[in-house]
């Protein structure tokens, strides 16, 4: 008969809010910063929804049946060791757990990121959240000008104007430039705006068809959608 532990206790709290519930981006963002802390080479995957239960087979052979609904992610290391990351929902604490099976687990997708690799996304615009008015850059007729090309599950290259523009998405997302010109970038209002903006993103949301890094506490984020190489 396996060894069945029923987790009821509230571990590696990582957040102070007790009452509201932690969404998706949120828990991204726990886990990110739980990430920037590792120093092996890993592969990430999640899950897109909640979880509702949930059990895992610990390193040392024990069955953790989680009975809180939380957002689930699985890292496995190039050692073949792996290590679930559990977000509780109900307060963004954050449960570790080493894995016994280096196999990914079945009933957890591989992080977005896979699908990344090799696709092109251009930017739609800025949105308000509150309005959802949508403000488009100049210049509108440039196809390359606000787009950028994923050269691996995670990291992209791109161009704003007239500088390259790189993207990270983990373990922290970023987006920079590179200015080895002074040219458009500097004197288009809208890259200004564009170039101004990037220094301040602090997640992102990605789906099948839209990605959208967020700023400004949440309220703006650039819309980012794909685009035929």
């Amino acid at each position: 008969m396996k060894q069945l532990i029923i987790l009821t206790a509230i571990l590696f709290a990582s957040v102070s809010s007790a009452t509201a519930q932690i969404s998706k981006t949120q828990a991204d963002e726990i886990v990110s910063e739980r990430l920037e802390k590792e120093t092996q080479t890993y592969t990430f995957f999640d899950r897109d929804t909640i979880h509702t239960g949930f059990e895992v087979r610990t390193a040392n052979g024990e069955i953790l049946e989680l009975n809180y609904r939380c957002w689930i992610y699985y890292v496995h290391y190039t050692n073949d060791t792996g290590l679930y990351l559990i977000v509780n929902e109900s307060n963004g604490n954050l449960l570790e757990v080493r894995t016994s099976s280096n196999a990914k687990p079945e009933d957890i997708e591989q992080n977005e990121n896979d699908t990344l690799q090799g696709t092109k996304w251009k930017l739609m615009g800025i949105v308000d959240t509150q309005t959802d008015i949508l403000k488009e850059l100049e210049p509108k007729d440039c196809d390359e000008c606000y787009s950028f090309t994923f050269d691996t599950d995670s990291t992209a290259i791109g161009w704003i104007t007239s500088n390259d523009l790189f993207v990270w998405l983990r373990p922290v997302v970023s987006i920079a430039t590179f200015s080895k010109a002074l040219g458009s970038d500097f004197y288009i209002e809208d890259a200004i705006l564009f170039r101004n903006v990037i220094k301040t993103i602090t997640s992102y949301e990605l789906n099948k068809n839209e990605l959208k890094f967020f700023y400004n506490d949440n309220k703006n984020y650039l819309l980012f959608k794909p685009r035929k190489l």
